[in-house]
């Protein structure tokens, strides 16, 4: 069976986004997106015992299913960032302001 971040238990470490033990890196790329002036989006890169590993990452926009909206110009998705455990799952979260 393999683990998934939505089955694997909470490792309470701030900024863990995947529950896997190790800190992870939210980027926001608020001009991101080639084709819509100021659209954005943020990548998230996943922690490994040695670093941040750049082969293990998701980028998230508007239009990633699951967040509202679509990616317009203008946007700035991305321009802000607040992490902490917002729906109180045990997981941090990273989430546009």
């Amino acid at each position: 069976m393999t683990t998934t971040a939505a089955s694997a238990a909470p490792s309470g470490l701030q900024g863990d986004f995947d529950g896997d033990g190790y800190r992870d890196l939210a980027i926001g790329v608020p001009a991101g997106i080639s084709g819509a002036t100021d659209a954005g989006y943020v990548t998230v890169a996943y922690g490994t015992s040695a670093s941040i590993d750049p082969a293990k990452h998701k980028m998230i926009s508007q239009n990633s299913s699951g967040v509202p909206g679509s990616s317009e110009g203008g946007d700035s998705f991305g321009a802000k960032l607040a992490t902490a455990d917002f729906d109180k799952d045990g997981y941090t979260t990273a989430t546009p302001t």
